[in-house]
This record gives structure tokens, C-alpha cells and sequence, in this order.
């Protein structure tokens, strides 16, 4: 889910709210606790760090905590809770990737397998209940998140020929759902794409091309250009580039990734429209999806076997403007690596950022299908 900028705005207004409250006074807290007794962790000058700060580390806990009681109870009050509570979903994606990460290890240390293929205990347990939330949980090492999701995908294809049911027969969007369905069989069969993300409804994908292991040293990120849709992932058309670097270039790890609507992109038929093609243009949209970038950064770096290889970014088109958005936000690169891409001016100013330009000449530069 995209990072919208009235969430910034509404944190700060919170950050400055919470700093005029004088620390003598008695506020009760929805749980019943004196507020004001935690203002330290609160304060926006406080030594914990800012209100922020405390928000994001206490959402992590409260997500985790709450997958940790799903261990606890039948699987049918977890889905009753969950009935209950759909916003938890939501929480999911915002939860403190750092605090997944240490809950996560600590789980995985009771569980027997190994990463990606958990056999039993705790972290097989919540793959097996909740394969959809752990499979979009950032902090989660990148194999566990790739099994989730293969886990999650026959719901996800029981979904998609609900929906071809309803689609006209013929129509462009029935097309769509059946190549959405063949390449998620392909998923569930072990013989596709290894999803880091997948939220067809939100046009959210991210696929991940090798195996992260203790010798990967280089990790890229590739943010594909105007008119990406779902649609080019099923084809395979996003992924050329990424899978010749990961061949060719011994450690090497890929991220292909789309996480949210694109400039231009027709989201119920994956093929492009013309009418939203300004939005690639619009430097507000760049920001928010450079915030979406920056939270899919922060929990890619969290996994082990990837927080100290390097970080290189590859843009192509408005690619580059996703992903000079995302320095905005905070995410630094080792490289970035312009194709055809816009604003590639703003990186120039990142103290010591590599900026590589290739000028891609002729059609292929027009449409996504360069990959």
C-alpha cells in the first residue's frame, strides 16, 4: 500500500501536537495507561528518538505480538479476529522492519528447516496460517517472504478465476485474468517467478531473481518505466536486464519491482493508458512512490544475508524518477544506473552517488518491454 503523502502530514501535525504536552499532565491512553507516564519514548526531543521513531517501533511490536498470539489459538479465531479486524492487514505493511527481523530470527531459531523451506515450529506454523501477511512483512528475509507468497498463491488464483467469471467473455480484462492465473500456476509449481510482493488488486509486484546466500554481494534494485503493468510481469517482458546481471555476474541478487500504480499503466486490462501518461511528469506522484521504494528498501536491507552486499539501483524512463524519489526519502545507493531515465539531475546532488547514464536509443526505449 503507497505511502500517501496525508500520512506524512498527519504524523508531523502529531510530532508537533505531542511536543506543546506538558509533561506534568495525566492524559490516559486508550488502553487505560497514563499516557504521559511514556512521554519520554514520545517526545519529539526525547533520547529514545522522535514520536515517530516510538510510532514505527511500537506498530512493529503490535503486529508481531498479534502474529505471535495466532500461534496460540485455533485457526478458526484467528480468521474470526481477522474478519473482525481488516485493518491489520494494512498495519502489516508499516510495521518497523528491524523489529520483524529480531522476532523473526527469534522464531526461525525454534523452527526446523531452513530458509524458504521451514519444516515445523513457529515460523512454519504462521507460512502455513498466514502465508499472505508474511509473504508482505517487511523485515522477513527475502526466501521466507519468496515461500510465503508461493504458499498464499492458489488463494490468489482462486480469486483470479472468480474474478475471469465475472470478466465478458473475449474482453481485455478477461485476457488479463488469464495470464494472471497461467503465470501464478506457474508460482505455485515451483517453475516461475519467485514473488517478493504480490497484491494484483493494488498493482503491487515485486520479483526477485536468484537466491540471496552468504556470498551475495550485489543487490539490485530495478524500477521499470512509464505504462508497467501486471501484465508485463506475466509476460516476462520487466525482467531481461535483471536476469542477465544475476547470470552473468556471479553474487548477484535482482529486485524487479513495482509496488504501486505506474504513469500510464491500465490497471483492469495491463495494457497502457494514454490518458494518464502526464502523471509521469508530476513530481508529487514521483515523491510518494519514492516513499513506497524507500519502505521496500528498508525492509530488503533487514534481511541478513543482504545488509552488506552493495546496493545498486537501475531506473529505466520514469524508473529513474522513482528511484531518485526514493533517495529523497532517505535510501542510498552505491549506484544508480540511468536508462533513458528522467530526473536523473536530482541524483547528481547525492554526495557520493554514482550516477551511470546509458542513452537507449530507438523504439525499445518507448515501452517497458525493454525489461
Amino acid at each position: 500500500m503507497p505511502v500517501h503523502t496525508d500520512l506524512r502530514a498527519e504524523e508531523e501535525s502529531f510530532c508537533a501536537d505531542l511536543a506543546r504536552v506538558p509533561a506534568e499532565d495525566a492524559i490516559t491512553a486508550t488502553d487505560g495507561t497514563v499516557f504521559t507516564d511514556r512521554l519520554a519514548d514520545w517526545a519529539v526531543s526525547g533520547e529514545r528518538g522522535s514520536a515517530v521513531d516510538t510510532l514505527d517501533r511500537r506498530l512493529g511490536e503490535s503486529v508481531t505480538d498479534r502474529l505471535t498470539w495466532m500461534l496460540s489459538t485455533s485457526q478458526a479465531s484467528v480468521q474470526h479476529w481477522l474478519d473482525k479486524n481488516p485493518e491489520f492487514a494494512t498495519m502489516v505493511e508499516f510495521a518497523e522492519p528491524a523489529v520483524v527481523s529480531q522476532w523473526w530470527s527469534d522464531l526461525t531459531a525454534q523452527s526446523d528447516g531452513s530458509s524458504g523451506a521451514w519444516t515445523s515450529g513457529p515460523a512454519a506454523a504462521l507460512v502455513a496460517l498466514v502465508p499472505a501477511m508474511i509473504g508482505s512483512l517487511n523485515g522477513v528475509p527475502a526466501t521466507d517472504r519468496v515461500a510465503a507468497n508461493r504458499a498464499a498463491a492458489p488463494q490468489w488464483i482462486q480469486q483470479a478465476k472468480a474474478d475471469l467469471a465475472d470478466a465478458e467473455p473475449g474482453s481485455a480484462r478477461a485476457a488479463f485474468l488469464v495470464d494472471e492465473i497461467a503465470y501464478l500456476e506457474r508460482v505455485v509449481s515451483g517453475e516461475g517467478s519467485l514473488l517478493y510482493v504480490y497484491d494484483r488488486d493494488s498493482s503491487r509486484i515485486v520479483e526477485m531473481i536468484g537466491t540471496p546466500t552468504a556470498e551475495t554481494e550485489t543487490v539490485i534494485t530495478y524500477s521499470p518505466g512509464t505504462f508497467t503493468s501486471m501484465r508485463d510481469f506475466y509476460s516476462g517482458g520487466t525482467t531481461q536486464i535483471s536476469n542477465y546481471l544475476v547470470q552473468n555476474v556471479p553474487g548477484t541478487v535482482a529486485f524487479v519491482y513495482k509496488d504501486g500504480v505506474f504513469p500510464g499503466e491500465n490497471v483492469e486490462s495491463g495494457g497502457a493508458n494514454m490518458l494518464r501518461i502526464t502523471e509521469a511528469n508530476d513530481p508529487e506522484r514521483a515523491l510518494v512512490a519514492g516513499e513506497q521504494l524507500a519502505s521496500f528498501a528498508a525492509g530488503m536491507r533487514a534481511d541478513p544475508l543482504l545488509v552488506d552486499a552493495e546496493q545498486d539501483a537501475i531506473g529505466f524512463s520514469w524508473g529513474l524518477a522513482n528511484v531518485a524519489s526514493s533517495e529523497i526519502a532517505g535510501v542510498n545507493y552505491d549506484k544508480v544506473i540511468s536508462l533513458s531515465g528522467r530526473d536523473a539531475g536530482r541524483l547528481g546532488t547525492e554526495p557520493g552517488n554514482e550516477l551511470l547514464g546509458l542513452l537507449i536509443r530507438g523504439s525499445a526505449a518507448a515501452g517497458p518491454a525493454l525489461g
